[in-house]
């Protein structure tokens, strides 16, 4: 399977400058920075269209001044829910060379300090888990955690009408949102092992993932 190539217009929109957003916790607007279209082998119409990785607010909208987020250490992976997949998200970064620790399940009484990205699945309990931890991390309650981002796991192979149009609502509201499609060979593997096959949207999520961790 070939990766699709950059159009014209794709090219066009790298060199857009940063856009203006709505962001639920303000009714004021945010400013993201644009990050270059990745084109993926299989377009996805719910949330990320041809990108790997859709980009937000780099910084939370209600920060603490006086406390700098921690930059070093290894990434640390939460799941916000039971069943998320933050496991299986930990071994594909670890085998993808980053430096990466099971941080286990987050809940709001749990202090995060370090670099770290959340994962989620997309049913109800999984965007409405997203919405918590945003909500949490943009009104101040984690000002030692540098977030890299949520990545939304598939729940089953074909999204329910009600769930595409919920999805959406995860988008933006943290600095990155990543997308790995629903794996039959992920689901049932006891250990992910370096043979399995993946899509190129979940090879390419891991890369992208890994570069922003080590870009600190």
């Amino acid at each position: 399977m070939k990766l699709l190539k950059a159009t014209p217009e794709s090219e066009k929109q790298r060199r857009q400058p940063a856009q203006l957003v709505s962001n639920p916790f303000t009714r004021a607007e945010v400013e993201m920075e644009s990050e270059a279209l990745q084109p993926v082998a299989e377009p996805d119409p719910l949330i990320l269209g041809e990108r790997v990785v859709e980009p937000g607010p780099r910084a939370p909208l209600h920060a603490n001044q006086s406390a700098a987020p921690l930059t070093t250490g290894p990434l640390q992976v939460w799941g916000l829910h039971g069943g998320a997949g933050a496991s299986t998200l930990t071994i594909l970064l670890a085998e993808a060379g980053c430096e990466v620790v099971d941080a286990g399940r987050w809940d709001p009484s749990t202090a995060i300090e370090g670099p770290c990205v959340v994962v989620a699945t997309t049913r109800g309990a999984g965007l409405a888990a997203v919405k918590a931890f945003a909500h949490a991390w943009h009104t101040g309650q984690l000002p030692a955690a540098t977030v890299l981002g949520v990545v939304l796991v598939d729940d089953a192979p074909q999204q329910p009408r009600a769930m595409k149009k919920a999805a959406p609502g995860a988008s933006g509201v943290l600095p990155r949102l990543w997308r790995i499609p629903w794996s039959e060979d992920l689901r049932m593997a006891t250990s992910p092992s370096p043979d399995l096959p993946l899509s190129w949207r979940t090879r390419l999520s891991i890369k992208s993932i890994h570069r922003t961790y080590t870009s600190l």
